[in-house]
């Protein structure tokens, strides 16, 4: 027994479905507040670590996050340091000028903090 269903699938159909779904998606962007800083949260994580193992940090995406939850993470001091600086400078970044020298030096003291005894010099 083959079934044969009660409508044919047409083209303007799929063109609604396709524009319900566009609107939906659009609505979701804009007002899905709860969503918006987890994405930030896991966007700031990656470009931290990632920014920091340019500089050597060996430390994992999973570590990194963990240092930045405050757990306990087994590793380098000073790679540990260097996330908790990298967060604070993010943290930090609206605020500064790059135009003004005053601001830089803020930026590397707070990204040498507990690293470099001259941070911000």
């Amino acid at each position: 027994m083959s079934y044969t269903p009660l409508f044919q699938l047409t083209h303007n159909m799929m063109r609604l479905v396709a524009e319900i779904s566009e609107s939906i998606g659009n609505w979701t962007a804009v007002n899905d507040h709860d969503l918006v800083p987890q994405l930030r949260r896991e966007n700031r994580i990656r470009t931290i670590q990632a920014s920091l193992a340019i500089e050597q940090n060996t430390l994992t995406l999973d570590q990194v996050t963990a240092v930045i939850e405050g757990k306990p993470v087994l590793g380098d001091q000073k790679e540990i340091q260097d996330v908790h600086n990298a967060l604070a400078a993010y943290a930090d970044m609206p605020n500064w000028n790059k135009a003004k020298s005053n601001d830089v030096l803020k930026a590397h003291r707070i990204l040498m903090m507990g690293l470099l005894n001259d941070a911000g010099h």
